[in-house]
């Protein structure tokens, strides 16, 4: 069984969130190995993004047995060494292109938990709107839902939104989804999905 915790965005800018997704995998793993996977920024950015994450790792993970960095000539032989795999937000499109297929996905998460905030959690469902991107996306569809992240939010990548542009992201998701179940997810607030 595989625990996707799926995030709405902005993690480090709500300490609550980082302290309820620690006690939630340290309850599920004592000593957890992580993997930081940031597949959704460019490579050039991959390496501060790394250094800007691996204090909150280090604060709200200090029982973590390890942290590995994600790479993609390695990254199927990484996840077999974790127990937990974090997608970070950044672009959908660049994330989703970077992993392989999501029949190989689904096989080589199962057991694990796998954290995806904004970006990642985009990625993980059948379809959801991207702020940033102002689009609706199609993703792997490892979880049959769809998704809104940063949902309600006034601001987000130096851009102002509205109550009715979030209306209007709702309604451009529903239009996809068939009869699958949409899950609103503001910044700070994460949702547990097994299968």
């Amino acid at each position: 069984m595989t625990k996707y915790v799926l995030a709405g965005g902005s993690d480090r800018l709500y300490p609550d969130y980082g302290k309820r997704l620690a006690d939630f995998v340290n309850n599920e793993v004592k000593f957890p190995r992580l993997l930081g996977c940031f597949f959704s920024q460019s490579k050039e950015e991959r390496e501060s993004k790394r250094a800007d994450w691996e204090a909150w790792y280090d604060s709200y993970f200090p029982t973590a047995k390890s942290l590995l960095i994600a790479d993609e000539e390695h990254f199927l032989e990484q996840i077999a060494e974790s127990d937990v795999v974090y997608l970070h937000g950044g672009e959908t499109r660049r994330l989703k292109e970077a992993l392989p297929d999501a029949k190989i996905m689904r096989k080589v998460f199962d057991g694990k938990i796998v954290v995806g905030s904004s970006a990642g959690a985009n990625c993980l469902t059948y379809t959801s709107y991207s702020p940033s991107a102002d689009s609706i996306q199609k993703g792997m569809g490892l979880i049959d839902i769809g998704v809104v992240v940063h949902y309600g939010a006034s601001s987000f990548n130096g851009k102002e939104y509205t109550v009715d542009q979030w209306r209007r992201a709702v309604t451009g998701v529903k239009s996809q989804l068939g009869d699958r179940p949409l899950l609103l997810l503001p910044e700070g607030n994460f949702t547990v999905i097994e299968q």
